[in-house]
Protein backbone atom coordinates (compact mmCIF):
# COMPACT_ATOMS: atom_id res chain seq x y z
CA UNK A 1 0.00 0.00 0.00
CA UNK A 2 2.90 2.41 0.76
CA UNK A 3 4.57 1.57 -2.52
CA UNK A 4 1.45 2.44 -4.52
CA UNK A 5 0.70 5.61 -2.54
CA UNK A 6 4.30 6.80 -3.00
CA UNK A 7 4.06 6.47 -6.80
CA UNK A 8 0.63 8.09 -6.83
CA UNK A 9 1.89 11.10 -4.88
CA UNK A 10 5.08 11.40 -6.94
CA UNK A 11 3.26 11.11 -10.28
CA UNK A 12 0.54 13.61 -9.26
CA UNK A 13 3.24 16.05 -8.08
CA UNK A 14 5.25 15.69 -11.30
CA UNK A 15 2.15 16.07 -13.47
CA UNK A 16 1.19 19.25 -11.56
CA UNK A 17 4.71 20.63 -11.95
CA UNK A 18 4.68 20.04 -15.71
CA UNK A 19 1.19 21.53 -15.99
CA UNK A 20 2.33 24.57 -14.00
CA UNK A 21 5.31 25.10 -16.32
CA UNK A 22 3.07 24.85 -19.38
CA UNK A 23 0.49 27.25 -17.94
CA UNK A 24 3.24 29.72 -16.95
CA UNK A 25 4.73 29.54 -20.47
CA UNK A 26 1.36 30.33 -22.03
CA UNK A 27 0.96 33.22 -19.59
CA UNK A 28 4.31 34.65 -20.70
CA UNK A 29 3.32 34.28 -24.35
CA UNK A 30 0.03 36.05 -23.64
CA UNK A 31 1.87 38.90 -21.91
CA UNK A 32 4.27 39.28 -24.86
CA UNK A 33 1.34 39.27 -27.29
CA UNK A 34 -0.52 41.89 -25.25
CA UNK A 35 2.58 44.10 -25.09
CA UNK A 36 3.05 43.83 -28.87
CA UNK A 37 -0.62 44.67 -29.45
CA UNK A 38 -0.33 47.67 -27.12
CA UNK A 39 2.75 48.91 -28.96
CA UNK A 40 1.02 48.54 -32.33
CA UNK A 41 -1.97 50.58 -31.22
CA UNK A 42 -0.20 53.26 -29.16
CA UNK A 43 3.14 53.85 -30.92
CA UNK A 44 4.04 55.02 -34.39
CA UNK A 45 5.83 52.25 -36.29
CA UNK A 46 8.11 54.72 -38.06
CA UNK A 47 9.13 57.25 -35.40
CA UNK A 48 8.28 55.24 -32.27
CA UNK A 49 6.58 58.13 -30.50
CA UNK A 50 3.56 57.52 -28.27
CA UNK A 51 0.02 58.26 -29.38
CA UNK A 52 -0.50 60.56 -26.39
CA UNK A 53 2.06 63.01 -27.82
CA UNK A 54 0.09 63.29 -31.08
CA UNK A 55 -3.31 63.40 -29.42
CA UNK A 56 -2.22 66.57 -27.59
CA UNK A 57 -1.69 68.20 -30.98
CA UNK A 58 -4.41 69.15 -33.46
CA UNK A 59 -3.53 66.45 -35.98
CA UNK A 60 -4.03 63.40 -33.76
CA UNK A 61 -2.41 59.97 -33.80
CA UNK A 62 -4.64 58.42 -36.48
CA UNK A 63 -3.79 61.21 -38.90
CA UNK A 64 -0.12 60.81 -38.10
CA UNK A 65 0.05 57.07 -38.78
CA UNK A 66 -2.21 57.21 -41.83
CA UNK A 67 -0.78 60.27 -43.59
CA UNK A 68 2.51 61.50 -42.15
CA UNK A 69 4.24 58.24 -41.19
CA UNK A 70 2.34 55.63 -43.12
CA UNK A 71 4.59 52.57 -43.00
CA UNK A 72 3.58 51.56 -46.50
CA UNK A 73 4.91 54.85 -47.92
CA UNK A 74 8.36 53.81 -46.75
CA UNK A 75 7.89 50.37 -48.28
CA UNK A 76 6.76 51.95 -51.55
CA UNK A 77 9.79 54.26 -51.49
CA UNK A 78 12.16 51.31 -51.11
CA UNK A 79 10.47 49.44 -53.95
CA UNK A 80 10.42 52.56 -56.13
CA UNK A 81 14.14 53.09 -55.61
CA UNK A 82 14.88 49.43 -56.23
CA UNK A 83 13.03 49.48 -59.56
CA UNK A 84 14.28 52.88 -60.75
CA UNK A 85 17.45 53.31 -62.81
CA UNK A 86 20.14 54.75 -60.49
CA UNK A 87 21.27 57.15 -63.23
CA UNK A 88 17.88 58.88 -63.01
CA UNK A 89 17.89 59.43 -59.21
CA UNK A 90 17.37 62.89 -57.78
CA UNK A 91 19.61 64.08 -54.96
CA UNK A 92 17.29 62.81 -52.21
CA UNK A 93 16.73 59.52 -53.99
CA UNK A 94 20.50 59.02 -54.31
CA UNK A 95 20.98 59.65 -50.61
CA UNK A 96 18.19 57.29 -49.54
CA UNK A 97 19.30 54.58 -51.99
CA UNK A 98 22.85 54.84 -50.66
CA UNK A 99 21.65 54.54 -47.07
CA UNK A 100 19.50 51.53 -47.97
CA UNK A 101 22.40 49.86 -49.81
CA UNK A 102 24.53 50.25 -46.67
CA UNK A 103 21.85 48.40 -44.70
CA UNK A 104 21.05 51.44 -42.59
CA UNK A 105 17.73 53.08 -41.76
CA UNK A 106 19.18 56.56 -41.24
CA UNK A 107 16.58 58.04 -43.60
CA UNK A 108 13.75 57.01 -41.24
CA UNK A 109 12.82 59.79 -38.77
CA UNK A 110 13.21 57.76 -35.58
CA UNK A 111 12.04 59.80 -32.60
CA UNK A 112 11.10 62.76 -34.81
CA UNK A 113 7.80 64.03 -36.14
CA UNK A 114 6.88 67.39 -37.57
CA UNK A 115 3.33 67.06 -36.23
CA UNK A 116 4.48 67.57 -32.66
CA UNK A 117 6.62 70.59 -33.35
CA UNK A 118 10.04 68.97 -33.48
CA UNK A 119 10.88 70.74 -36.70
CA UNK A 120 11.91 74.32 -37.27
CA UNK A 121 9.63 76.49 -39.33
CA UNK A 122 10.92 78.65 -42.14
CA UNK A 123 9.29 82.05 -42.67
CA UNK A 124 7.73 80.74 -45.88
CA UNK A 125 5.71 78.21 -43.90
CA UNK A 126 7.80 75.19 -44.88
CA UNK A 127 9.44 72.89 -42.38
CA UNK A 128 13.19 72.52 -42.34
CA UNK A 129 15.35 70.46 -40.04
CA UNK A 130 14.25 68.15 -37.29
CA UNK A 131 15.55 69.80 -34.15
CA UNK A 132 13.58 71.96 -31.80
CA UNK A 133 14.74 75.52 -31.18
CA UNK A 134 16.48 75.89 -27.85
CA UNK A 135 16.02 78.94 -25.72
CA UNK A 136 12.97 81.19 -25.78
Amino acid sequence: IFDVSYWAIVSVTLINMVAGIIIDSFGQLRDLHNKAQMDMTTKCFICGLNASEFNREDSGFENHISKEHNMFYYLYLREYLRSKDPNEFTGQESYVAGVINQGSVAYVPIGKALAIGRGTKHSGGRWFGTTKHKGK
